[in-house]
This record gives C-alpha cells, structure tokens and sequence, in this order.
C-alpha cells in the first residue's frame, strides 16, 4: 500500500509506520528516529485499504482500515503497556465502506477520534471515537 500511514511518538523518539503488505496483512514498524532502526512485524488481519494511524490522549495506537472479507471499518487498537511495547488486538466498528478511513483527533476533546469513509451508498459518513467505547458505522 501507500507508506503514508505514520505518525510520531514525541515522548519516546520512536515514529510507527503501518502498510498493507502483499499478503494484505497490516504491516507495522516501529522506527527509532535516533538512528533509523527498527524492523517491520505483521499485525495479521486481511484488509483492503491503505491503513491509517493516529495516537488517541492516552497514548495508544489506533490504526483504521476496511476489513477486506466484509467491507467494514476496522480499529487495531493497542494499548501502550511500557515504553516501547503495545498489546491490543482488533475490533470492528462495522458499516459497509469503499474508501479509506480517514481518522482526525479533535482538538478541543482529546478523548474523541473523529472517522470519515465514503459508505457502500456513495455518501460521506463520519463516526466520533472515544477511548475504550465505539459506536458502528
């Protein structure tokens, strides 16, 4: 997929790269912007675009796709454990979509990832996010 899917950790130094991979696996690595190391570890699934990322307020990892066997909006949502270890697994958020997820922080309410996809009926359909608790597309 595109590599446009990265975002920066500014309390660790450490930049988190998603792709889809060729076996339609997400694909992540964690960079240390330090010294450009790091390696790349499949994060499993079967997704059918290119994957979006963004930090939620407490630090944790989200990362938005549509689901490839059911067109559905899908979070792989990990929890930040330690310094440089997550641990999470993936939840659907449902709906039937044919783009992208674009995810948007809000920035007068941390606690709220604003997610807009184009849906299965053409229309632009937008969801609001919020740590721990979701609502379906």
């Amino acid at each position: 997929s595109n590599p446009s899917a990265a975002v920066e950790s500014s309390s660790d130094g450490y930049m988190y790269i998603v792709v889809r991979g060729s076996d339609s696996a997400l694909w992540a690595r964690e960079l240390n912007t330090a010294d450009m190391s790091g390696d790349w570890y499949s994060c499993y699934g079967y997704i059918a675009s290119n994957p979006q990322i963004v930090f939620d307020s407490k630090g944790d990892l989200h990362t938005f796709v549509r689901g490839g066997a059911d067109s559905a909006v899908w979070d792989l949502y990990l929890i930040k454990k330690n310094e440089h270890f997550y641990e999470g697994d993936w939840r659907s958020l449902g709906g039937v979509i044919t783009s992208d997820v674009m995810p948007a922080l809000d920035p007068f309410n941390p606690q709220l990832i604003y997610a807009s996809v184009r849906g299965g009926d053409g229309s632009l359909w937008y969801n609001t996010i919020r740590r721990l608790s979701c609502s379906g597309f």
